[in-house]
């Protein structure tokens, strides 16, 4: 009588663990992607709405708020306490992970009196942010804001009204 081995051997069980650990390694990278152009659109979400709140604060009071140069999470700066809560909700936070090279969102006024144009700006972590590269007039020359040129690599996004 022969016996038959109903099961399967060791090599059999280590291929097949092996293939789920590579499709398992390829379902985290595409999550990852997923999850920072996520966070890519959020972004561009808030300062949308960082806009919004700037043009009804410009029909209110003839001009933008003060405060060049700093973030919106700022709590020293003028820009939260000019928008929120009467124009604006509440300040977005930016939903970068830390070690980015721009970890909140920016808030750059021009320099004319009014204040008639103002900067915002964002590191993304994806490319493609079709920024801009060359700053509008009533803003400081020679870098102090630089912006992204809208290539594949570039991750700077400005909005400018």
């Amino acid at each position: 009588m022969i016996k038959k081995n109903k099961g399967f051997t060791l090599i059999e069980l280590l291929v097949v663990i092996a293939i789920i650990g590579i499709l398992a390694g390829i379902v985290l990278v595409s999550l990852s992607t997923v999850r920072s152009r996520g966070r890519d659109a959020r972004r561009q979400g808030d300062l949308e709405s960082v806009r919004t709140a700037l043009e009804l604060y410009l029909d209110a009071n003839n001009t933008y708020p003060a405060g060049s140069g700093t973030t919106l999470a700022d709590t020293a700066n003028a820009l939260p306490s000019a928008l929120s809560p009467t124009y604006l909700g509440k300040i977005p936070g930016n939903p970068t992970p830390s070690g980015t090279p721009i970890s909140a969102y920016q808030y750059f006024a021009g320099t004319a009196t009014p204040l008639s144009t103002y900067l915002l700006r964002v590191s993304l972590e994806n490319g493609n942010s079709a920024g801009i590269n060359s700053l509008p007039t009533g803003f400081t020359a020679g870098g102090t804001v630089t912006c992204g040129d809208g290539s594949s690599t570039d991750t700077v996004l400005c909005f400018i009204p």
